[in-house]
């Protein structure tokens, strides 16, 4: 009885030590006094000879460690413990204490974390207990997932040491029989489960073990049993995150083995087969998958037809039907648009009449993905599926299907564009109207109205201003009535707090002559863009809107589809401008919500340049209100300025200091007037970029910070230590910042009078080391983009950087073609990418830029540069590209630069080969923004009478009426001719007023010159008949 009592007092005291944890973590504080002691007496009670005891102790010390869990300096002296703490996990795992053992498992989990921790010296022996945990009969299935867990936690942070480790194929192995025994206990939920997450861990940080894993999917999937069947190709969707490079180069015989299963008798099979499926397209690239759309559609059809009953196999099906549609080329979609559209259609009306409103929804969801991939392809098919799409709007329909109907209509309607949707115009946005009033609809059906609304305005353009009217003032009463709760806090406030997170500003070190200036910037004025005299009445206090999701949702759509009206119909968003500045400055940008604040900023810059272009159009009508709108205009941008400035270096969240960045580029991009210090404090916000000083940068990888030009000149001039962090690998989502440094920093070397040569010093080596370095090929694009743009505006003063930067264009265009050539052999099947052809041709670009910035410095690289623009504008399909956009991109941009190569030295390029090339290439249709370029690079050849020119003068003209041709049907839309200038969307076929002049001009005088000299009847009758009857009508027209 004695022994039983000590037993009891033993148990009951290391209880009584676990309900202290908090004040034990405290003594340990002083680690002479109490650390030993309690070591002491963990280890005494992990050892007990009474199983009740040790668990009990077990727990304990588990409570007190979930304390330290964050001090490793504290919790190192407890290192021995480990060996005995497992050795008790698995006692505890017989006595029926499943609580304390999932609990210690949590903690134990909590402590591998991190590269450094007491489990570091003991993963061999925490394996064997968590192998011989999971293999105990009868377990529970709480403490086997969480054992399975924490072996993917190991497997995560101590991968190196678990691949040593001579049980791992026991732990691969564990793996795929979880997923097996998961897919029969949880059917519908398997690929959330602890089996999948180990194997996707091991995949991701052991991709070596890819060909064993392939191997045990593929005999799986060759199994009699269903759920065997259902776990390989389940396995195999898994695998694809880590192993997606591996995967590439199998993708043939994998997909091989999924279409299989995809006409599998069991509907489990199936399911699996589609969840593996969107795996692929998520880890392998949406594009990627689109590429064998065919091959997979034919798989997928049978699952939408009519004999289907499964609903949560439709859904899945028509889910990644529309993830492929949405990607797809159009080459690869165009054959496929009629049958499958027939089968989705047929399909919609079997699940709507079914009341399967899930499946339903899915279904519409791909039709309007097919629409916007297909685009002008979608137009045969556009009327009978419209008037589908139309009573499914229907009110006795459930939301989901009215609401996708809705948003499908509006994809539609951007796909065929406006001549093809106008019968539909005033029943789509009537409908759209209807759904955005509050009293009859809920924020989800508000919402598929504000994205029908988005359609049709991306399919009218200008030709919306008309109906703003019908709904503006709506979305105006929408951000005033948002149901919110409104909660004080200092601005401060919303700052994280910790050491962890203190905005270190730290003062310049340099001893350079170049920046003294700098130097003193700094001693004056370098805190006083962030710290701030205003009091807490003034400033100090933010109003943070805290709204529910599904509202934060719909303000998103409300405030995206503001900005479309802006864009499209300034004139039309006249009477709103000010009161949606007002209510959006007032409310919206103190959002808790940082994608509606994000929004938010996006689209005050967008109000003051729809109000600029207001003030230009009303000044070319000589309309007085004009110099209302240029005070408006200044008067917002020095409010919204100090906003601006405040966000982009203090707020915490990378996409609103992202877009408080490039919404104050947009507005410092605006031609106005503004206040000296506006324009200085753009200055010292290009200086905080440059060193790393926007608070959001403090949250980025280091290679983003470099490529935001972050992590400024110390580390640059550590070449190896650049060079390790431009080779680290960062988020994707975090690329976006760099495109509002770029953006920022060339907004303000545009404008008149501001010093920029100081900062380009510091910015042209971190944009060169970009460019070669950089992680991905957005990264390179921007650098490439960034340096030609500023280069351009800075003139001479850019010259002695182009030196440096030219090779590094030609090595990154290398790159591109050799990457093409081996996918096009089969050597490299990684998917060519979007950023991968951006790159391509902003390389190209750039060497047009830098042949106008120097032509002297580029002279020597004429001969290279010729002989690649000969081949591009030969053949412009050279690379295969994502989309045909692309390929007029490329050739675009190669006629972009090639003109400006020309105009920079004639004499020095070949050009009898180059001229009627580029002359071809007009009117450009890919990347119009470069057409002035072109024809005035034409009209200045002509004015110097260049011979080369001269002796191809039919094939001049030709190329001039066409190009005039084109931008005056564009021009001629019945709008006063400064609407069309000052207003319409840009990137539009259009030559400004000055331009297109230049143009005409010139064609006049080479027919004046040939009627002189009696030469006109040879001209003309080298023009075809089309050109001819242009340029007539041109020349008529100027006349008269």
């Amino acid at each position: 009885g004695m022994a039983s009592d000590r037993t009891n007092i033993r148990e009951v005291s290391m209880l009584l030590l676990s309900f202290m944890s908090d004040e034990v973590a405290l003594w340990l504080i002083d680690k002479e006094t109490y650390g030993p002691k309690l070591l002491s007496v963990f280890q005494t009670g992990l050892k007990d000879a009474d199983k009740r005891v040790s668990v009990m102790t077990l727990k304990a010390f588990a409570s007190v460690a979930s304390k330290l869990a964050d001090n490793f300096e504290e919790m190192l002296q407890f290192e021995s413990l480990v060996p005995l703490m497992l050795r008790a996990l698995t006692i505890a795992c017989g006595q029926g204490q499943d609580d304390i053992v999932v609990e210690v498992l949590e903690i134990v989990d909590e402590l591998s974390r991190g590269k450094k921790s007491i489990v570091d010296n003991h993963v061999e022996e925490a394996i064997n207990s968590l192998l011989a945990i999971t293999n105990i009969e009868g377990v529970s299935d709480d403490i086997r997932d969480t054992a399975i867990g924490l072996l993917a936690t190991l497997m995560q942070f101590k991968t190196d040491k678990v691949m040593a480790s001579p049980r791992v194929q026991e732990v691969h192995h564990l793996a795929f029989r979880t997923i097996v025994a998961q897919v029969q206990s949880h059917p519908q939920e398997a690929e959330e489960k602890s089996g999948c997450d180990l194997l996707s861990t091991m995949a991701v940080h052991a991709p070596s073990s890819f060909q064993q894993s392939a191997r045990i999917t593929v005999e799986m999937m060759a199994s009699p049993e269903p759920h065997m069947r259902a776990a390989g190709v389940l396995a195999l969707g898994v695998i694809a995150e880590g192993c997606a490079d591996e995967m590439r180069l199998l993708v043939e015989p994998m997909l091989q083995h999924v279409r299989k299963v995809l006409a599998d008798q069991s509907q489990l099979v199936k399911r699996y087969a589609l969840v593996a499926l969107s795996h692929f397209s998520d880890d392998l690239g949406d594009g990627f998958l689109a590429k064998h759309m065919g091959s997979i559609v034919s798989e997928l059809l049978p699952i939408l037809k009519g004999d289907e009953s499964n609903e949560v196999l439709v859904s899945s099906a028509a889910t990644v039907l529309e993830r492929m549609a949405s990607n797809a080329e159009k080459e690869v979609l165009q054959p496929l648009i009629k049958p499958v559209l027939i089968e989705i259609v047929q399909a919609i009306r079997l699940h709507t009449s079914q009341n399967h409103p899930k499946a339903a929804a899915d279904l519409i969801a791909s039709v309007g993905a097919l629409a916007e991939g297909a685009e002008e392809d979608f137009r045969p098919f556009a009327s009978e599926t419209i008037e589908l799409l139309r009573q499914l709007w229907a009110p006795a329909n459930p939301i989901s299907v009215r609401g996708r109907a809705m948003e499908a209509v509006g994809m539609i309607a951007k796909a065929i564009g406006k001549e093809s949707f106008l019968p539909y115009v005033d029943q789509a946005i009537s409908t759209g109207v209807s759904a955005l009033n509050p009293n009859d609809n809920d924020c989800e059906t508000q919402m598929y109205g504000l994205y029908l609304l988005q359609g049709v305005t991306d399919a009218l353009e200008v030709d919306i201003g008309p109906h703003i009217d019908t709904f503006a003032g709506t979305l105006v009463v929408m951000l005033k009535e948002t149901k919110s709760v409104e909660t004080k806090k200092k601005r401060d406030s919303i700052l994280p707090t910790g050491p962890d997170f203190e905005i270190n500003i730290p003062r310049a070190q340099d001893d350079s002559d170049e920046d003294s200036d700098d130097k003193r910037d700094d001693e004056d004025d370098e805190d006083e863009l962030i710290e701030s005299d205003d009091t807490e009445d003034d400033i100090g206090v933010r109003h943070v809107t805290d709204v529910r999701t599904g509202e934060c949702e719909k303000l998103t759509a409300a405030i995206e589809l503001l900005k479309q009206m802006c864009k499209y119909s300034p004139l039309g968003m006249k009477s709103f401008l000010k009161d949606i500045y007002k209510v959006t400055g007032e409310e919206l940008v103190d959002n808790q919500d940082y994608t509606v604040r994000a929004a938010s900023y996006s689209l005050l810059a967008d109000l003051i340049k729809a109000g600029h272009k207001l003030a230009e159009f009303f000044k070319e009508m000589k309309d007085r209100s004009s110099q209302r709108w240029v005070n408006w205009v200044s008067e917002c941008v020095d409010e919204l300025s100090q906003e601006l400035l405040w966000t982009g270096t203090h707020q915490f969240d990378v996409p609103t200091s992202e877009s408080a960045v490039l919404a104050y580029a947009k507005i410092m991009g605006i031609p106005s007037k503004f206040s000296s210090s506006v324009v200085d404090d753009a200055q010292k916000l290009i200086k905080r970029i440059l060193k790393g000083r926007t608070a959001c940068q403090g949250y980025m990888s280091a290679d983003s910070q470099l490529s935001a030009y972050g992590l400024g000149r110390e580390l640059i001039e550590e070449n190896k230590e650049a060079e390790k962090i431009a080779n680290a690998k960062g988020e994707q989502e975090e690329i976006p910042i760099l495109e509002a440094a770029t953006s920022l920093m060339v907004s303000l070397a545009r404008r008149k009078g501001v010093n920029f040569e100081k900062k380009f010093k510091r910015i042209a080596p971190l944009l060169q080391h970009l460019v070669a370095k950089g992680q991905d090929m957005e990264a390179r694009a921007l650098g490439a983009r960034g340096f030609a743009e500023a280069s351009l505006n800075l003139g001479a003063a850019a010259q002695p950087y182009v030196a440096d930067l030219r090779p590094v264009l030609f090595q990154l265009i290398q790159e591109i073609e050799d990457k093409q050539k081996a996918n096009a052999q089969g050597r490299d099947l990684a998917p060519l990418t979007k950023p991968i052809y951006t790159a391509y041709w902003s390389s190209i670009w750039c060497l047009g830029i830098l042949c106008t910035v120097s032509s002297v410095e580029m002279k020597t690289s004429y001969p290279q540069m010729s002989s690649l623009f000969l081949r591009l504008l030969d053949a412009p399909i050279l690379l295969e590209m994502p989309d045909h956009r692309f390929r007029m991109m490329v050739k675009d941009n190669v006629a972009f630069a090639t003109a400006r190569m020309m105009r920079a030295d004639s004499d020095s390029v070949p050009m009898q080969s180059l001229l009627p090339k580029v002359l071809d290439a007009l009117p450009m249709r890919g990347d119009t923004t470069e057409l002035e370029v072109v024809t005035n690079a034409v009209v200045a050849l002509w004015k110097k009478r260049e011979k080369t020119l001269l002796s191809m003068l039919p094939k001049v003209l030709g190329a001039a009426a066409r190009t005039l041709a084109v931008a005056a049907t564009v021009a001629s839309d019945g709008k006063p001719p400064a609407e069309s200038k000052g207003l319409r969307e840009e990137g539009r076929v259009e030559i400004d007023n000055e331009g297109r002049e230049a143009l005409v001009q010139m064609c006049s005088e080479i027919i004046g010159e040939a009627r002189t000299s009696g030469q006109l009847p040879t001209l003309l009758s080298g023009l075809q008949d089309g050109e001819r009857k242009a340029l007539e009508q041109i020349l008529s027209s100027r006349q008269s």
